[in-house]
């Protein structure tokens, strides 16, 4: 693992000469990966990579805590992170569910100020951890990947305004058709029959929008004996896409 020094040289040298102490390129291939990594080489996306921590979560495990001072960010590599928030008296809300190839422990970026929200492992996860030094040289040595933060803050924003719109604009049951669309699967195709799953806990819906365990059972139920989806024992089934995103609205 290469580690960066206070001035950047290693990272300048690294990128003049190329390294082999970088991480294989083929365990980079991966596109959910690179989808923020994208506009690097793959010298530059090996490098980055390699100048992390590789660290693991147990699902459940918590990745950062609300309120824990920022020391960096980290990029998942495989498995899932939800992040949340939870209010002075104890309500929790579910911001959003990040897959492999996001960055999480944003806003913050170069390890300043505290964590606005937590994040917790929806499954066993892997990621690359930045510290904030780490971040910052490499934002200043390699201007591409500054525009990769750019990117992923764009994103962000771009997310949490979904969540303030449907929040603020949409009744219970529009939000919920909304969520299942949104969470149906990480890259928004069907299966080859043509459904959608989803693999979210009522719980989980719940703290997503807002409302209570019992409400959205109830609502997951009545969508059901409408036709526009299929209950099972840890997945929901969207049967009539269409029908469910009129609902959306």
């Amino acid at each position: 693992m290469m580690h960066l020094g206070g001035n950047g040289s290693q990272l300048s040298a690294a990128l003049a000469a190329g390294s082999d102490n970088v991480v294989p390129l083929k365990a980079l291939n991966d596109r959910p990966f690179n989808k923020f990594l994208s506009p690097l080489n793959d010298l530059e996306t090996r490098l980055v990579t390699s100048l992390g921590r590789q660290d693991t979560f147990k699902k459940g495990e918590l990745v950062f805590r609300q309120g824990m001072l920022h020391s960096g960010l980290h990029i998942i590599k495989k498995g899932g992170v939800r992040t949340f928030f939870v209010s002075p008296g104890g309500r929790e809300i579910t911001l959003a569910y990040w897959v492999s190839g996001d960055f999480v422990g944003t806003p913050e970026v170069f390890g300043r100020g505290k964590h606005l929200w937590s994040g917790m492992a929806t499954d066993n996860t892997e990621a690359y951890y930045l510290t904030g030094e780490q971040l910052q040289e490499l934002a200043v040595q390699m201007p591409k990947f500054a525009l990769v933060l750019i990117d992923v803050l764009v994103a962000k924003g771009k997310c949490f305004s979904r969540l303030i719109h449907t929040l603020g604009t949409k009744n219970a049951c529009a939000r919920l058709a909304h969520t299942l669309l949104l969470m149906c699967s990480p890259d928004d195709k069907p299966d080859s029959s043509g459904m959608r799953s989803s693999s979210l806990t009522h719980d989980q819906l719940a703290s997503t929008i807002g409302v209570s365990r019992q409400w959205v059972s109830a609502s997951l139920r009545e969508f059901e004996s409408e036709g526009l989806l299929k209950l099972e024992k840890k997945k929901i089934t969207i049967v009539d896409y269409e029908g469910l995103k009129q609902r959306s609205f």
